[in-house]
């Protein structure tokens, strides 16, 4: 077995801290139950792991991938929103370095795997019961009805919407500060469409500045070195 092989898993202890380590594989049980026993004030709950070909190397690029938010050696502050990101990181690590599955414990991949077999399994069963003992639905009668009738609402037909979609209200430029009592002393992500689904840019941490150009429904389209995209406009503050 290689011995670069290994874990690199993701833990909690409840409070908004997050730990990345790693170990090799076969012990991520015998790891968590030793940091619950030796390292934790409180108690330690796995969420997730990987199995990888390179677990030093995959540990040292998801620390330096989340450095803004390193709070002591492989422990990190996220917030809840910013998991998903967390775990996108470590699935494109997992198809980066993979292990031979002769190797590897079930990951990301596995999981999927299994919990796909399982479905059909289950549907496979409830298709077969139901073709062997068809039931019928008695519908309860429809009540009637007395006064006049209600009248439909039609909707008001949408209006064309043409050149860009979204219209964003011009201000003057300004210069607005990444509130660090409003984002609890996290970063904020700037991205490339007002959406919280669109592609981040860059992360401006809090206390930074930035140029305001427009705002449009709670963003604000913001540039901040040779980035320019939006951000929330509820975490910043208007600078005089």
């Amino acid at each position: 077995m290689d011995d670069k092989a290994g874990h690199v898993y993701f833990l909690s202890d409840g409070t908004g801290r997050y730990k990345i380590g790693m170990c090799q594989l076969g012990r991520i049980d015998e790891r968590v139950q030793e940091i619950n026993g030796r390292q934790a004030s409180r108690p330690i709950e796995k969420l997730w792991h990987i199995d990888v070909s390179d677990r030093v190397k995959v540990e040292q690029e998801l620390h330096a991938r989340f450095e803004l938010y390193k709070v002591h050696n492989e422990w990190f502050q996220f917030s809840k929103d910013m998991l998903p990101d967390v775990q996108a990181a470590y699935q494109e690590a997992e198809q980066k370095y993979p292990v031979p599955k002769k190797h590897g414990s079930a990951g990301f991949s596995g999981a999927i795997a299994l919990a796909v077999i399982v479905i059909i399994a289950i549907g496979w069963v409830v298709s077969a019961q139901n073709r062997r003992s068809p039931s019928f639905v008695v519908a309860a009668p429809e009540p009637e009805v007395t006064g006049s009738p209600i009248s439909p609402r039609v909707a008001a037909p949408e209006p064309e919407v043409t050149g860009t979609p979204m219209s964003p209200r011009v201000v003057a430029l300004e210069t607005a500060r990444v509130d660090c009592g409003k984002t609890g002393g996290m970063a904020v992500h700037v991205r490339s469409q007002p959406t919280d689904q669109s592609t981040r840019l860059t992360t401006v941490p809090c206390g930074e500045s930035v140029t305001v150009e427009n705002k449009v429904d709670g963003w604000s389209q913001v540039r901040f070195g040779s980035f320019s995209g939006y951000m929330a406009s509820n975490f910043l503050t208007e600078e005089l």
